[in-house]
């Protein structure tokens, strides 16, 4: 046939469009870091609840320095968002900000007091986060050429992400032996 189209053209084109960085990618790798920054923020203001709320705990000091790191890494990404040349999504910041919020409504079964299962959930969702963050560094790592950041640098950023997880792993050893009891 004279004018068949084949699909095999089209979608070589597309991929190789993908891999340069042109608009799909851009609005994809916006909607990427928009999310975990929207997580980002929510992790850093829980953390800020937490250390102040929980000075009373045994992991209080591990949480101190948690807090302190993810805030740094949260600037991270920020830079990162900056030199890719990307514009965070506003309502997604406002969402991670608000889900935030919500997240300390939850009573966990106490009205007037603090529920020894608080901080349990609470660093189990601190875990969860970091975990996505690890996952974060290691994507960006592998569209580290394409996207002109540094490769050693999102390494060095995940062996701290796990150092993270190791230590909230910890911190959740600690807590959950009291989390069910008063």
């Amino acid at each position: 046939m004279l004018f068949e189209v084949s699909e095999r053209p089209f979608r070589r084109r597309m991929a190789a469009r993908r891999r340069l960085g042109l608009p799909v990618q851009k609005q994809l790798l916006t909607i990427y870091l928009s999310d975990h920054l929207a997580g980002a923020t929510g992790a850093v203001q829980r953390l800020s609840q937490m250390t102040s709320q929980h000075s009373d705990l045994d992991v209080h000091a591990e949480l101190v320095t948690l807090a302190s790191e993810v805030e740094q890494d949260r600037g991270v990404l920020l830079d990162i968002i900056e030199r890719v040349g990307v514009r965070p999504q506003r309502l997604k910041l406002v969402a991670g900000r608000f889900g935030e919020v919500l997240g300390r409504l939850k009573r966990n079964g106490r009205v007037w007091s603090r529920s020894p299962l608080t901080p349990l959930v609470e660093i189990e969702a601190i875990h969860a986060g970091v975990s996505g963050k690890f996952s974060l560094w290691q994507s960006l790592g592998a569209h580290a050429d394409t996207l002109g950041l540094d490769a050693n640098d999102l390494a060095d950023l995940q062996d701290r992400a796990r150092t993270q997880l190791r230590v909230l792993e910890q911190c959740h050893a600690g807590l959950a032996p009291g989390a069910f009891t008063d």
